[in-house]
């Protein structure tokens, strides 16, 4: 398997090479959206914490201009169907996980009256934006390799507990492309909590490619919230608690990590592929393994939570939610919203000396 992974990830960096090339010498043409876009993205598949950090910029621009009209574009990744739908408008949630996409969904419960949009052409999500909520600015998840659109901000997340060995270009590694790309960032986030000496040997490793500022946080516990979320409990409720722990995320293990450094108890557990949809078959398999292994209470991700369909498990069903923590940064982040808010009539913004 190793061999066949090796002989794809050329054939992989041939195609990213040439699309780079033909975006950087303008033979694909990126189009300018009428407002200012800032894309949150990352160089690596998965796991990074992108939809957290969408939701805590979201929240700073919410901080900074309590009037500002701003919406969220998404490609709505594991949803049925395809095509431009609006998620949620400015009166609350339209769609189900199932329709909208897990990730949108959630950013929508988290931010109530904030307009999300899903197309996998994403100019069209914008233009859907502008012209039906009138939407100032526009924030894009995920959408660092999404170049067919020209951006006023690209964020980048850089998880530093990645272990250097999978940093190899797709499917042999994790990097969706190569690092000189990073050349197109704005601004550089390290995430995952790693350690202090870790931090410093991913600077000094993106210093190679790149000298635009880089900021770092992670994702910590929060609370704990039953399935539908109409109850709140501190993350101590659980104390004592044999629980059964279901994750469809890019990193699992990272979700059991959590779980370990609060002191949950893991009686068992179930890993799906990230995206997944739960079935009527395994949401029963679920919970008959969670009372096999004598749990008390099966407990899972937010991005889990929104699909999770059975109101009849005779368990309690909750999930975890988690929260960006700042650990440096955090004014520069605001700073450079400021620009954005402050000339925000102008789309062809630079940061950094840098052009698009």
């Amino acid at each position: 398997m190793n061999l066949f992974l090796k002989i794809l990830s050329p054939i992989y960096a041939a195609g990213i090479t040439v699309r780079n090339f033909a975006y950087d010498h303008s033979l694909f043409e990126s189009e300018i959206a009428p407002v200012p876009v800032v894309s949150i993205g990352n160089l690596t598949a998965g796991g990074s914490g992108k939809s957290p950090f969408t939701l805590e910029v979201a929240t700073q621009l919410q901080q900074l201009a309590p009037r500002l009209r701003f919406a969220i574009v998404s490609r709505g990744y594991g949803r049925h169907g395809r095509g431009l739908r609006v998620v949620a408008d400015d009166r609350g949630l339209l769609l189900s996980a199932d329709i909208g996409g897990d990730e949108p969904v959630m950013l929508a419960r988290n931010l109530p009256g904030i307009p999300m949009v899903v197309s996998e052409k994403r100019i069209l999500g914008v233009i859907e934006a502008v012209k039906r909520f009138n939407s100032e600015v526009i924030l894009l998840d995920d959408a660092f390799q999404h170049r067919a659109i020209s951006r006023t901000l690209d964020i980048v997340l850089m998880d530093e507990t990645i272990p250097a060995w999978q940093y190899k270009l797709l499917p042999e590694g994790r990097l969706r492309e190569f690092p000189s790309s990073l050349k197109r960032a704005h601004l550089i986030v390290l995430t995952g909590g790693g350690s202090h000496r870790r931090k410093g040997e991913m600077k000094r490793w993106l210093s190679k490619f790149s000298s635009v500022p880089i900021i770092s946080g992670h994702l910590a516990p929060v609370l704990l919230q039953n399935i539908d979320g109409s109850e709140t409990f501190g993350i101590s409720h659980l104390d004592g608690k044999n629980c059964y722990a279901v994750a469809g995320i890019a990193r699992p293990q990272r979700f059991m990590n959590t779980l370990s450094q609060i002191n949950i108890n893991v009686a068992g557990y179930r890993f799906l592929n990230d995206h997944s949809k739960f079935t009527a078959e395994n949401m029963r398999q679920i919970i008959q393994d969670a009372k096999r292994e004598k749990a008390e209470v099966i407990l899972m991700t937010e991005k889990d939570s929104v699909k999770w369909k059975n109101t009849q498990s005779d368990i309690p069903v909750y999930f975890l939610k988690m929260g960006w923590q700042w650990e440096l940064g955090e004014e520069i982040l605001q700073g450079t919203l400021r620009k954005i808010l402050e000339r925000r009539e102008n789309v062809n913004l630079a940061f950094q000396g840098h052009e698009d």
